[in-house]
């Protein structure tokens, strides 16, 4: 009978309403009182430091982690932990203070062997993968496989996550040769994505792999006729950015032979043609040069321009945002 006073819609308890609401003051009124509920579960085998890891209340987090942190170590009916909750949710403070509380979640796995860092990269999560790759205590996770053998720079692959992508292949750390169980790199499988079907998304995510120098096991894929077709398009966008170019330094040239008695006009037009030709970098460079270099210089240009590239398209792909 006593159990069933506790029991509201799909099996919450008043805690789990509490921190749902993030009413701090009955989270700590419940929790003098009723400590026992910080550990159940709803219908979803969910408990209250899921809701709060869900709806990113550090607070709560807190509280709930200071009466029993044996919480942390309760994972849903779907298989995740609350930590896993906060990867997916892009809650990085509320990674941070789960770790903090029970330092030993960083080797928490979900039932493919997945770690925090392979949620991050599936998830799309560049901002929460960012976080991770500062950890120094987390740099064992980097290159770590899952059941089938993915590192996080595979899954990121795998979900054709441009973002994480770039994120993964600019940190040295990160192991780009590892073939998983099928025997395929992280390139390989880009490679693979473009060859079934041809989108913007996955040519962001191949080009990412292949300008920071990722290996490829598969050589006899180049011959395929998309691959081929790719290259083609790539040398297209070459000789079309150069075009581009050189019109507009024609155009501007021309212009400048006409109206240059009025200085007004020439700063418009030099104006006009010089935010052209950036706009013109900022599309091409990325898909040409390298995003990972040697060279400072060349490695700034191209990275940014990679993400002004996606931040542009954005629209077109379905990246969860940080």
């Amino acid at each position: 009978m006593e159990e069933d006073i506790y029991q509201g819609p799909s099996g919450q308890t008043p805690l789990h309403a509490a921190v749902a609401r993030k009413n701090t003051e009955m989270v700590s009124l419940l929790l003098r009182h009723k400590k026992e509920l910080v550990k159940t579960e709803d219908k979803d085998g969910r408990t209250p430091l899921h809701y709060a890891a869900s709806f990113g209340y550090l607070i709560g987090v807190s509280s709930l982690l200071q009466y029993d942190t044996a919480c942390a170590y309760i994972k849903d009916k779907d298989g995740f932990y609350p930590l896993h909750i906060a990867v997916i949710k892009g809650h990085i403070n509320i990674i941070q203070e789960l770790l903090k509380y029970c330092p030993d979640l960083r080797d928490i796995q979900n039932e493919d062997e997945q770690n925090v860092l392979h949620f991050a990269a599936s998830w799309g999560r560049k901002t929460v993968a960012k976080s991770l790759l500062n950890n120094p205590d987390l740099s064992d996770l980097i290159n770590e496989r899952d059941a089938n053998g993915n590192t996080p720079l595979h899954l990121a692959t795998i979900n054709r996550n441009p973002k994480v992508v770039s994120i993964l292949v600019c940190d040295k750390r990160v192991d780009m040769t590892i073939m998983n169980g099928e025997g395929l790199t992280p390139r390989d499988i880009a490679e693979q994505n473009i060859e079934e079907h041809t989108s913007f998304r996955k040519l962001l995510t191949q080009t990412a792999l292949r300008t920071a120098g990722a290996p490829r096991v598969l050589i006899w894929a180049q011959w395929g006729d998309i691959d081929l077709l790719v290259e083609a398009l790539r040398i297209s966008l070459l000789l079309l950015g150069l075009a581009l170019t050189m019109m507009a330094m024609a155009f501007a040239s021309a212009i400048y032979l006409v109206v240059n008695r009025l200085r007004w006009l020439v700063v418009v037009v030099l104006l006009l043609t010089a935010i052209f030709l950036l706009c013109i970098v900022a599309l091409f460079v990325p898909l040409r040069g390298p995003i990972w270099s040697k060279y400072r210089g060349l490695r700034f240009v191209s990275y940014y321009a990679y993400h002004i590239l996606i931040l542009i398209v954005s629209h077109n792909l379905d990246d969860i945002d940080d």
